[in-house]
């Protein structure tokens, strides 16, 4: 998979490890620009080897279309976009991994 703008991903290495991010610039081949709109504002994104991270299926058009007109997009947007990808896609995951533990313990 390759990586676009205003797709999350999750970092898997580093001090950042199990944080999601969004992909705010894509510089070379084997790098992309990251920010969360908290830590890491979008004014100053970390640079990220594609190896340390990995490409979730989610991309938020909001975020995609403001990042390729302005190049830039606002910590709250990025911020909102998160914390819905979290509600909805994260939880969904969590009850799903309960729901599979058949281990018969209560």
């Amino acid at each position: 998979m390759r990586p676009h703008l205003g797709q999350i991903v999750l970092v898997t290495q580093g001090k950042e490890t199990g944080n999601y991010a969004v992909i705010v610039g894509i510089p070379g081949p084997k790098t992309v620009l990251l920010a969360d709109g908290a830590k890491r504002k979008s004014d100053a994104p970390k640079r990220k080897n594609l190896a340390h991270i990995q490409l979730l299926p989610h991309r938020d058009e909001v975020l995609t279309a403001e990042l390729e007109q302005k190049g830039q997009v606002q910590n709250a947007l990025l911020r909102g976009c998160l914390n819905r990808f979290k509600r909805s896609f994260v939880q969904s995951n969590d009850e799903a991994k309960r729901g599979s533990d058949l281990s018969g313990e209560r």
